[in-house]
């Protein structure tokens, strides 16, 4: 498992670079990095995301620390989890390697998968039969990752990529909190969270099919 730890610069100068940003999220943006995508926690680094300054990086580093020591969170053990429980699955190579600033975590090396685009984009090109076809293999993803303990609760279409030589399929955006491994925490709500993902997953059937 392959921790990146960044210096003071190399963060500053992730952050300078918005012009090249490719994906936007709620809680990171993905940009370029070494043939992959970088993608920032940006949310936990709001002022650092505005101003990029060393002043304002190191105190919220600082803050985060303390809050982590605090509620004993463990931000970085929850990132590793993930990477260890995705090994059993196809997705197995999403998330390359944890991105970390004096040693808590601001980010993922994400794979960058040549040839793939958002669902999405060729929706309106598919025949009925391959949009079935398609719907099953997201289907069995979910199962797969599932049976590894892993739940996305937020389930959507835009999570999901697919190449168009073959329609092989990617669910991506496994990185963030809303992507849960099965813990004691969250264990009584199980049944739950599985309805909800199952629900979301009906409502794509549906909005996909017409």
């Amino acid at each position: 498992m392959q921790i990146i730890e960044l210096s003071k610069e190399e963060v500053i100068s992730l952050f300078l670079q918005k012009n090249k940003i490719v994906n936007f999220g709620i809680y990171g943006y993905m940009l370029p990095y070494q043939n992959n995508y970088i993608k920032l926690f940006h949310k936990k680094l709001p002022n650092t995301f505005v101003t990029p300054t060393s002043t304002n990086l190191d105190r919220e580093i600082k803050l985060l620390q303390t809050i982590e020591t605090i509620t004993d969170s463990h931000p970085l053990k929850k990132i590793k989890e993930k990477m260890i429980a995705l090994q059993n699955t196809s997705s197995n190579n999403l998330i390359k390697a944890i991105i970390t600033y004096n040693n808590y975590p601001i980010g993922v090396l994400l794979t960058k998968y040549q040839d793939y685009t958002p669902l999405l984009n060729i929706k309106n090109t598919l025949t009925n039969e391959e949009k079935i076809t398609i719907l099953k293999k997201i289907k069995d993803l979910l199962e797969e990752l599932q049976n590894n303990n892993i739940y996305i609760t937020n389930f959507n279409e835009t999570n999901i990529i697919i190449r168009k030589s073959d329609h092989d399929i990617k669910i991506v955006n496994l990185d963030t909190s809303t992507t849960k491994v099965k813990s004691p925490e969250y264990k009584s709500n199980l049944d739950l969270i599985k309805k909800t993902i199952y629900q979301k997953y009906n409502i794509l059937t549906k909005t996909f099919l017409n």
